[in-house]
């Protein structure tokens, strides 16, 4: 407190203030209704990032089998290629994929 001020020297009952406090807190407590709200969305949440998993999942696993045809198709001209350097241009390509 600064010098001068009417509040200097002045304490407020402990019972007076933990009354208020415990008023400010109830006063903070979520109603039913909006703890439902929160549980729905949530839960709305939860399954939107679900279903972008399982979408990102397809998507990957689309992906490899793409990598995995051109692979084949590269190998399959290693084995009729006769020049040594299409042969090591080829099996660069693999290993990129």
């Amino acid at each position: 407190m600064t010098r001068g001020c009417i509040e200097q020297s002045k304490s407020i009952p402990r019972a007076k203030l933990e009354g208020f406090f415990e008023n400010v807190l109830k006063s903070l407590t979520p109603t039913r209704r909006l703890l439902d709200l929160a549980k729905v969305m949530f839960a709305d949440a939860w399954n939107m990032r679900a279903a972008n998993e399982i979408a990102n999942r397809k998507a990957w696993e689309k992906e490899v089998k793409a990598t995995e045809a051109k692979i084949e198709k590269l190998l399959d001209q290693i084995v009729e290629s006769q020049n040594q350097t299409v042969v090591r241009r080829l099996e660069g390509r693999i290993n990129d994929l």
